[in-house]
């Protein structure tokens, strides 16, 4: 039972550094006044498509290539596709937060 906490415990300390800046990540993405519609569709569809249709590829996978650890192949490829469009945002890092603040 011990290791099982241990496992657990180290698993959230490694997820939380993914959870923590995700939500502000996802929010930058999109201007205020179309925000929670930019979120909200983004993310259940990409939920839809990838959590819907997994359950039906993996076992597809599974039976095409005679190989139990197939699904590792689909979840490699969608780790990928995540490190593409990460390294796709555009930065905000140093921008002139001031000079958008100033009314027109």
């Amino acid at each position: 039972m011990s290791k099982l906490i241990l496992v657990q415990a180290l698993l959230s300390i490694t997820l939380s550094g993914y959870y923590e800046p995700f939500g502000a990540l996802i929010a930058a993405l999109f201007p205020a006044n179309v925000r929670s519609i930019g979120l909200s569709l983004a993310y259940n569809v990409a939920v839809m498509v990838f959590g819907g249709f997994g359950p039906l590829l993996v076992t597809w996978l599974i039976e095409s290539t005679g190989s139990p650890l197939a699904p590792t192949y689909y979840v490699m490829s969608g780790l990928t596709l995540s490190i593409v469009a990460v390294a796709c945002i555009p930065g905000k890092r140093h921008a002139d937060l001031d000079a958008r603040r100033k009314p027109a």
